[in-house]
């Protein structure tokens, strides 16, 4: 079996999974420890996506690097757009879960003169975090965001926040945009 096979039931750490007691898994023809498994996950549709967990991820507690999240909310679902956003909640996510570090208060910039100023000031605030989530984003503000080397997400409007950043965690794992470095990933 390859080592991008992947577990058929969700993964929790509290459940007692582990490589010796495993559930069934499906086979596929990657066979190197650095690939996933896209052909698998393709086949996937996209609600059984975020049930799947490659086994590269269950044989090392942490593969890949853990991505900084931040998401337009105010509390358990992606409800705010970007540029109407006052505050952003800022998660960890990784292979094995979306942790809550912090909130980041954007102040209302009384001083900018432009809507560029405004999205200059809480790209410095969000300085760090890879995806922003949010409901709806302005062609202006992607394009801002994209060039801080920060991907603007709005794929998810009115998802359960840990839900949505676990699929996005899982498309870019996927995609293989999870290197060693940071990328924009897409």
């Amino acid at each position: 079996m390859g080592l991008g096979a992947v577990l058929t039931v969700p993964y929790n750490r509290d459940n007692g999974v582990t490589l010796m007691n495993m559930p069934k898994v499906k086979s596929c023809d990657r066979s190197f420890a650095t690939e996933t498994c896209k052909p698998c996950y393709q086949t996937l549709s996209e609600a059984k996506r975020e049930q799947f967990i490659p086994l590269y991820c269950l044989r090392n507690k942490q593969p890949y690097r853990s991505v900084l999240m931040a998401v337009a909310s105010h509390g358990e679902l992606i409800n705010q757009q970007f540029e109407q956003s006052q505050a952003f909640l800022i998660y960890e996510t990784t292979c094995h879960e979306v942790k809550f570090v912090g909130r980041c208060c954007v102040k209302s910039c009384e001083n900018c003169t432009n809507e560029e100023q405004a999205v200059d000031e809480v790209i410095n605030a969000l300085e760090g975090c890879e995806v922003v989530l949010c409901t709806a984003i302005g062609h202006k503000a992607r394009v801002a965001l994209e060039s801080a080397k920060i991907q603007a997400n709005n794929k998810h409007p009115l998802e359960r926040v840990e839900d949505a950043l676990r699929s996005v965690y899982q498309t870019m794992l996927m995609t293989g945009k999870l290197g060693q470095e940071s990328s924009l990933a897409y």
